[in-house]
């Protein structure tokens, strides 16, 4: 039998199996936005314990932010079949575009790393940039990249702080504010 292939370096580190749990615990909470009853099972056994919580206030602000994630899952669910396709699509697509993105901004600032490498950086500074430390994760991700490039690559930190200015004015600014506002304002000329 084939072993699932990884990241070398994450193979040094000894840390595959906690990525490989982290993911099959990502597409466990993928299931109930596809199976109803499901849904149901998880959202009574969240209710549960967040009622388990002596402090009351605590648990009554838990038990409303946990109604409202399920009631939005529900309505995803609620949404049909071709619609919810073209947003995973979409998805599955910006996120493919995010690491080519990522490959090449390493790449054009000398840092040669192989595809898989951007791949799973994209997917780790992505989750450490939307801790709500500061606002847009600007600062924290450049401090993961600077740590992350470093640790496991030897990449100087202007590098790897070059890597991640370029991504932020590039992705986030051109992209996110150019062309999302641009998007913005035609598609509200159209529903008017």
């Amino acid at each position: 039998m084939q072993d699932i292939y990884l990241e070398p370096k994450l193979k040094a580190y000894n840390i595959q199996s906690y990525v490989l749990v982290f993911g099959l615990l990502l597409l466990i909470m993928l299931l109930p936005f596809f199976w109803h009853r499901l849904t149901l099972l998880t959202e009574s056994i969240l209710n549960y314990l967040i009622s388990l919580i002596p402090i009351k206030k605590l648990s009554k602000r838990l038990l409303e932010a946990n109604d409202n994630v399920w009631n939005s899952v529900k309505i995803s669910q609620a949404m049909p079949l071709n619609f919810t396709l073209k947003v995973i699509t979409l998805s599955l697509l910006s996120q493919i575009l995010a690491i080519i993105f990522m490959y090449y901004a390493l790449e054009m600032v000398n840092i040669h790393l192989p595809f898989s490498v951007a791949a799973w950086l994209v997917a780790l500074v992505t989750i450490i940039a939307m801790l709500p430390l500061t606002i847009g994760g600007i600062g924290v991700r450049d401090i993961s990249f600077v740590f992350i490039l470093n640790e496991l690559y030897g990449v100087p930190a202007e590098a790897s702080l070059l890597v991640s200015t370029v991504l932020l004015l590039i992705g986030s600014i051109i992209f996110g504010a150019i062309l999302g506002g641009y998007y913005a304002v035609t598609f509200g000329k159209k529903n008017s």
